[in-house]
């Protein structure tokens, strides 16, 4: 029989064995777990390192004159970034490979070494792929025991980057001509020292320096009582292209070129809808759907100039009061309104001396179908001032070319070198006999008893979401108000419509940024609520500290709308910043190309 002490020791000696047999079990699985979370730590830290290498790479693709030296580039910089996040020996790791050594090419263009691939995608020529590969070592430490001294990690990552094609539409009115806030003489440049016009200058010189030649796409119109197109590297038509950094000039890290942007001048009004418009159009003939479509519009104030035709055809109506002496194309003897002129389209006098055709240079060659060749006729630019006054200056052509027809750059007046986006001569209408704007005289809305419904480019004065009251409309919508007050907010609402219109085009939408400019024009400055609604902006001010302006949904009047492309608005409270506030753009936009 056996005793209950004795059983007791016997149960203890075969819990010890049962026990220290456990161990041979226990330890190695103790060991593969921490030998596993070893290797799961190392892994986290090389995939952070190629997806920061991948990323690098992508946005290195803006560095360098040809697509083979920008490929170079990015393939280079990818190598640097992975070793600066994971330098040789991290966690004891060895053999680490990762290497843009010995590249070759094939007839795609693409870029190929041991651990960096760099292609175009197949179905988008706008769109690159970055693929970058990693190995290496990582050392056991319990695994060793079964013979196992290492494990091979492999790890992968890709990003894309997408051509940019940019529309730089860019204010150069007359109160870019300030320095620290005060007016200075006019027109003002280059080697206007402290003014904001030089300012501009040399921030877009920057601004074109932060993408890649012969891989982006950058065009400039430039505005101020009319709207200028500056020719791309073509020599007529105004089309981004990729020769942007030659054609415009720029500044980076790899030298300075000059260039249009060197020889712009400021003077004149605010026509920024217009400009819109055009830049739009001509961003459109680009045709390259498949990349990231950019309009950057920069102004230092509100818009003051709407570029208008004052004969509704639809009607067979003029705006034209009984008491304006404005008078008709009648054969022999022109006629007045109330002398039973205009009675017809063929007695319709062109005010313009030429239509604005946006199928012939310096637009392009075919039209997408945005917006209508602009018609001869009753069509005019007015400029308006700024507050505090509230009067008008001049009516004057819509179009930059003051010689006649569109023509290209070579048979335009125009300073050497300066281009279509230089040179401003302000010139008033000089063709309208009788009318009171005929020349520089005031107050020219004298002769009207309407403002049209919408410009020459279907932006809309009125729209159901105006931004801005334009006091009454008779039943064709014509604004029955003619003041300057209807006037403003009409150019305003233009502006805003003309933005929207951009964002609304669903074969090319369009992101939007709106750069605004203080400290020029004092009595009417950028509005921050016009500005987001340019941008479809609804966030509040990231670029200053403390914020200059709220969130959109804040502010009575913002509206933004989350169907359409959300762009940016930045301001910059003086000139001092303007450089600054193009490079957070630029930034933006690169992010945005993956």
């Amino acid at each position: 029989m056996i005793t209950p002490a004795k059983r007791k020791r016997g149960e203890s000696g075969n819990s010890l064995f049962l026990g220290t047999l456990a161990l041979v079990f226990i330890i190695p699985l103790m060991g593969l777990s921490i030998d596993a979370s070893f290797l799961y730590a190392v892994k986290g830290r090389i995939q952070a390192a190629v997806d920061g290498a991948a990323l690098g790479a992508a946005r290195s693709l803006s560095l360098g004159l040809t697509l083979e030296t920008q490929q170079t580039a990015a393939a280079q910089n990818a190598v640097n970034w992975f070793y600066a996040n994971f330098p040789p020996g991290t966690y004891a790791t060895t053999g680490t490979v990762m290497s843009a050594a010995s590249p070759t090419r094939n007839d795609s263009g693409g870029f190929y070494s041991t651990s960096v691939n760099i292609f175009p995608d197949m179905n988008n020529a706008q769109l690159d792929h970055v693929n970058i590969s990693a190995s290496t070592q990582v050392p056991t430490w319990f695994m060793r025991w079964f013979g196992v001294g290492s494990t091979t990690l492999n790890v992968a990552s890709n990003a894309t980057r997408r051509a940019v094609v940019v529309m730089m539409v860019l204010d150069r009115s007359g109160s870019m001509c300030s320095v620290n806030g005060v007016l200075g003489s006019q027109p003002c440049g280059k080697n206007s020292a402290g003014s904001a016009c030089q300012a501009m200058i040399n921030a877009a010189k920057q601004f074109t320096g932060s993408f890649a030649p012969q891989r982006d796409y950058i065009g400039m119109v430039t505005f101020s009582s009319n709207t200028y197109v500056v020719p791309n590297s073509g020599g007529s038509i105004g089309v981004p292209d990729t020769n942007f950094q030659t054609t415009l000039g720029f500044t980076n890290d790899f030298g300075n070129g000059t260039g249009y942007i060197d020889g712009l001048q400021c003077m004149g009004g605010t026509g920024t809808p217009q400009a819109i418009s055009l830049g739009y159009q001509l961003l459109v003939q680009a045709g390259l759907p498949g990349a990231l479509n950019i309009l950057l519009i920069e102004t230092d104030g509100l818009p003051n100039t709407l570029t208008m035709n004052f004969y509704d055809s639809v009607n067979n109506i003029t705006a034209l009061s009984n008491s304006s002496n404005c008078t008709d194309a009648s054969v022999p003897t022109p006629r007045t309104l109330l002398a039973g002129g205009f009675s017809g389209p063929s007695l319709i006098p062109h005010w313009n001396q030429f239509s604005l055709n946006l199928t012939a240079p310096p637009f392009g060659s075919t039209n997408p179908g945005l917006y209508p060749n602009t018609p001869l006729g009753m069509v005019g630019a007015i400029y308006s001032t700024d507050p505090p006054a509230s009067g008008f200056d001049v009516m004057m052509n819509q179009w930059s070319n003051p010689a006649g027809p569109q023509a290209t750059q070579s048979t335009v007046s125009i300073p050497s070198g300066a281009g279509y986006g230089a040179y401003d001569t302000n010139a008033p209408m000089s063709n309208a006999p009788g009318c009171s704007f005929n020349g520089s005289l005031k107050n020219s809305v004298a002769d009207f008893r309407w403002f049209p419904a919408k410009d020459v480019y279907g932006n809309q004065v009125n729209p159901s979401n105006a931004f801005l009251s334009v006091g009454t409309t008779d039943a064709k919508g014509h604004l029955t108000t003619v003041n300057w007050t209807t006037f403003h907010n009409a150019a305003v609402n233009a502006t805003d419509n003309a933005a929207y219109n951009a964002r609304a085009n669903a074969t090319y939408p369009a992101f939007v940024f709106a750069l605004g400019l203080g400290n020029n024009s004092a009595g009417a400055p950028p509005d921050p609520i016009l500005m987001q609604r340019i941008a479809n902006d609804p966030n509040a001010d990231t670029f200053n500290s403390p914020a200059k302006y709220p969130a959109c949904a804040t502010e009575i009047g913002c509206i933004t709308y989350s169907s359409q492309l959300q762009g940016t608005y930045v301001f910059a409270p003086t000139s001092n910043e303007l450089a600054e506030a193009f490079l957070a753009i630029s930034s933006q936009i690169l992010r945005l190309n993956k």
